[in-house]
């Protein structure tokens, strides 16, 4: 197979990643994420999205980022308010639910969670005989790669405060919506949108495993690592996942300027394609493609190249 475009995990490690856990990799360091390393990329990642009062966890998979953070976000008479194409709710293997917490699921628009969708499961909420709706869950870059702008992301949080609920991102895909060509706001803009937690992807970016988890709202600080450890979610090692966003969040912004690559390339292959006639059911800003081609195109293609076949879409997903 000469070219593969299947997706972010099939690639290896970034170089650079790796030279920084080798260099690093003598001596000895505190353990459970107590090391330099980790407290050193918390800061970064502070002062990368303009949130010094952040707390900062790496946790090893992006289904753990999910679960500790709404664990740690729901008692157990209240809900989660998502997408019914939320990675949390169809590719996780009902981790969430099987803490025991309903996911309240809508049809997306263009892939997105809307305020209108939150407002109505609000509304069909009735004391006793159903869950309170009280974490809203976005993805952002979404399932199928569109892009929450900035005044979109401000109107879901503003909605959540307004009727005591929290907000909460998986951000797996987050370097790629803010290193997109289409992006509307800079990192600092989305730290201060009043997110209560998100996820900062690794392993998507060219990282050996793991992501990163902010906390930006106080009252969900003191406990946070308690429900971490509860859910094998704390290594004893924890100094190799610091380490990798310790390099991630240098001066040259790595984690970015990787995201700013790959979704260039995507919107060049994204634009051929186009020029060529394929159409696309949705307008991805990020690295995901969907175009829909014909049957008999599909499998010309397959002799040539190796690529993801999801539901009645030919789709490209990767680092190019």
């Amino acid at each position: 197979m000469g070219y593969s475009f299947r997706d972010d995990y099939s690639d290896g490690v970034h170089p650079e990643i790796l030279e920084h856990i080798l260099a690093h990799n003598g001596g000895q360091q505190r353990t459970y994420g107590e090391d330099e390393y980790c407290d050193r990329a918390s800061q970064k990642i502070r002062l990368f999205f303009g949130l010094p009062e952040a707390s900062v966890y790496f946790v090893p998979s992006g289904t753990l980022a999910n679960v500790v953070c709404l664990d740690a976000m729901l008692a157990s008479h209240e809900a989660i308010v998502a997408t019914e194409k939320a990675h949390m709710y169809i590719r996780e293997a009902g981790a969430v639910g099987r803490l025991g917490y309903q996911i309240l699921a809508h049809e997306p628009i263009d892939g997105k969670l809307t305020v209108e969708h939150v407002k109505t499961s609000l509304e069909k909420y009735k004391p006793v005989k159903n869950l309170l709706p009280k974490v809203v869950h976005l993805s952002q870059a979404t399932e199928v790669g569109t892009l929450y702008n900035h005044d979109e992301l401000l109107a879901i949080t503003k909605c959540a405060k307004d009727n005591a609920m929290l907000a909460h991102i998986d951000g797996a895909r987050l370097a790629m919506s803010l290193g997109s060509p289409e992006s509307t706001m800079t990192p600092e803009e989305f730290g201060q949108l009043g997110i209560d937690a998100f996820s900062i992807g690794g392993t998507k970016v060219g990282g050996l495993y793991g992501e990163a988890v902010v906390v930006n709202n106080l009252t969900q600080q003191p406990f946070f690592k308690t429900y971490m450890k509860q859910q094998g979610a704390v290594l004893g090692k924890g100094r190799f996942l610091g380490l990798q966003f310790d390099r991630f969040f240098a001066d040259d912004s790595l984690w970015l300027n990787i995201a700013k690559k790959i979704t260039m390339e995507a919107a060049r292959l994204r634009s051929e394609l186009s020029r060529l006639g394929a159409v696309f059911e949705y307008s991805s800003g990020s690295n995901q493609i969907f175009p829909v081609l014909p049957t008999d195109v599909v499998t010309e293609l397959e002799k040539r190249f190796d690529f993801n076949k999801i539901d009645e879409f030919l789709t490209f997903v990767g680092k190019l």
